[in-house]
């Protein structure tokens, strides 16, 4: 598993904002995590660095796999 952690958010909303976002996950030991949402995550990714925009299309594509028979319109509009 690999963790990321974020001192700053670049063109996300307030941290509080982001809290109240978060998605909450029970790990296969039983942990329980809480992560940031997928529309902040998508949001904080959008920075300069060519990576990161490869990896918002991956993240974009495997959501969208996820839950293509709910998907809405609305769930993918990222601004772009």
């Amino acid at each position: 598993m690999r963790v990321d952690i974020m001192s700053v958010l670049h063109n996300a909303s307030s941290f509080e904002n982001s809290m109240e976002r978060r998605t909450t996950m029970e790990l296969n030991d039983g942990l329980i995590v809480d992560v940031i949402s997928f529309p902040d995550l998508v949001a904080i990714k959008k920075t300069q660095r060519d990576k990161d925009w490869s990896h918002i299309r991956r993240l974009i594509e495997a959501h969208y796999l996820k839950t293509m028979e709910r998907a809405r319109r609305k769930m993918f509009d990222f601004g772009f």
